[in-house]
């Protein structure tokens, strides 16, 4: 019982202590089927947004970016604090259509970011 109180009052302090923010970005679902295609997608969310783009090469090989940034200043408890993330990402892959509306995908790629909280 005095270690279950013990876990409760670290775990609330913690909550009050610690502000964070996650944000997630979309899922960049490529589906390319053919040689020069694009697509581009733009998301807006709170104070960020983020992208996610592609390019068909060939009709078998494809890149893609994406991007996401956040910032987010606000005021809690008397503090003033900023937040937020950014990062950016880049891959190169290979795609197939199996069957109409059916796409085998997969991509290899790097990417760099970071998250950062100020008070």
């Amino acid at each position: 019982m005095k270690n279950t109180i013990s876990i409760i009052v670290i775990g609330v302090l913690l909550l009050f202590y610690f502000s964070f923010i996650y944000y997630s970005n979309g899922t960049n679902a490529l589906m390319l089927t053919q040689k020069d295609e694009i697509r581009l997608a733009i998301g807006v969310k709170g104070f960020g947004g983020d992208i996610r783009s592609a390019y068909a090469l060939s009709d078998k090989f494809g890149v893609q970016f994406n991007a996401n940034l956040l910032n987010v200043a606000a005021r809690e408890f008397g503090t003033e604090y900023r937040n937020g993330n950014y990062y950016g990402e880049i891959a190169f892959g290979y795609f197939k259509e199996m069957i109409p509306r059916i796409v085998f995908e997969i991509y290899l790629g790097i990417g760099m970011g970071k998250v950062y909280r100020k008070i």
